[in-house]
């Protein structure tokens, strides 16, 4: 079903993997911030938007006081963006908080520490809101596994295995895509849009 929705689901393939759920798995998106860590986040989203056609437009149970509101493209469709771009932004910002000292520290504000105290309050709210919304949505049920306690520990000190295996979308195939097919360009937050570094292998 969800292949007749948007073209960018025809264009991105599955693959399988592990997920790296060491509780202290070192990580490209991990740790304190710096440029580079900062610039790899960016690397992440890609909130452009491309066309919807017209025709699956019903698809989307959208509002009548949407639909009058909705951007038409040269094409004749609708502007609309990934939703999980999204998502990966919103994860982001709430890395940006929990660092907020840090940031302070070093002299370098990612724009949700620049932003009216109110407003910055209102962008978080609304982040956790719809993690929240879409994780209810998806209630994964994939297994992870309870282990052994460690030798010498007591019997009730259990372990969690949280390299999961699971099924993925390609993000790098959705990237490319969307960048293919920009109707409406996005721009990363000004406080790493001069930085350049190689790009994190993407492997989930």
């Amino acid at each position: 079903m969800l292949t007749s929705i948007a073209p960018v689901f025809d264009a991105v393939e599955y693959h399988e993997t592990n997920f790296l759920g060491d509780f202290e798995q070192p990580s490209p998106y991990r740790g304190l911030p710096t440029p580079e860590l900062d610039w790899q986040w960016e690397e992440l989203i890609e909130g452009s938007a491309f066309t919807i056609p017209k025709e699956k437009l019903h698809l989307f149970n959208i509002s009548k006081e949407t639909m009058s509101r909705l951007y038409h493209t040269e094409s004749g469709g609708l502007a609309a963006s990934a939703w999980g771009f999204h998502q990966i932004h919103c994860v982001n910002v709430l890395r940006q908080i929990s660092y907020k000292e840090e940031y302070h520290k070093q002299g370098r504000l990612p724009q949700i520490l620049t932003q009216d105290p109110d407003y910055g309050r209102k962008h978080v709210d609304h982040c956790i809101e719809l993690l929240r919304q879409d994780l209810v949505c998806r209630t994964d049920v994939t297994p992870y596994f309870i282990l052994k306690p460690l030798p010498g520990t007591p019997p009730e000190a259990l372990k969690v295995d949280f390299s999961v295996h699971k099924k993925c979308r390609d993000i790098n195939q959705a990237k490319n895509w969307v960048r293919s097919n920009i109707v409406i360009e996005s721009f990363k937050d000004p406080f790493v849009k001069e930085l350049e570094f190689t790009p994190a292998v993407i492997n989930i």
